[in-house]
């Protein structure tokens, strides 16, 4: 089994071989800071689920259309059942459905911006970098908590979906990105 599985499956942190460090914890020993770190724990393990479950699946559907088709939503979700099944790790059946869900967003669409997208109230959606998204709502520009991964996963979510409708060339302007695009059947 590979050690990314192992430590998927191993509900302990991890620590450094040879380092019995002595450092003290960043936050007290209570239970509320005990919850946080494990949460973090959690969340950093769910990440390297899904980045690992990613990579199989795009290895899985190269050469097919990446498109919401319902048999291209079908295939991903067959495969990603072997995947989780085969991860051996376990996550309660509303967490299988946020991953997947989180899945299908990064390969199909605009990847953290899908659940903003799926928002009737929002009418503008503004990405000023990895970690600063804002999003307009009733005439109000409210800062998320939608983050990106960093500046490659903002290009690589943006480009990936545009190139399913748009033929589109993204050039940087100094601070700036500009993105011009034409239908691809135009």
């Amino acid at each position: 089994m590979s050690s990314l599985l192992q430590r998927l499956q191993n509900p302990e942190p991890e620590r450094s071989k040879g380092s019995q460090s002595s450092r003290q914890p960043s936050q007290p020993s209570s239970s509320r800071g005990q919850t946080a770190g494990l949460d973090d724990i959690a969340r950093q393990r769910r990440a390297e689920l899904r980045d690992w479950m990613m990579e199989r699946l795009l290895e899985h559907m190269e050469g097919h259309k990446l498109d919401r088709s319902p048999e291209t939503r079908q295939l991903l979700a067959q495969r990603f059942q072997e995947l989780y099944r085969e991860s051996g790790v376990a996550l309660t059946p509303s967490e299988q459905r946020v991953l997947f869900q989180e899945i299908e967003d990064e390969l199909l669409g605009f990847g953290p911006l899908e659940p903003l997208l799926r928002d009737p109230d929002i009418s503008e959606i503004m990405v000023n970098g990895p970690h600063l998204v804002f999003v307009e709502k009733a005439g109000r520009l409210i800062e998320t908590d939608v983050k990106f991964r960093d500046d490659a996963h903002v290009m690589r979510a943006l480009l990936s979906a545009l190139s399913a409708h748009w033929v589109a060339t993204l050039t940087a302007n100094g601070p700036w990105w500009t993105l011009a695009c034409q239908t691809a059947a135009g």
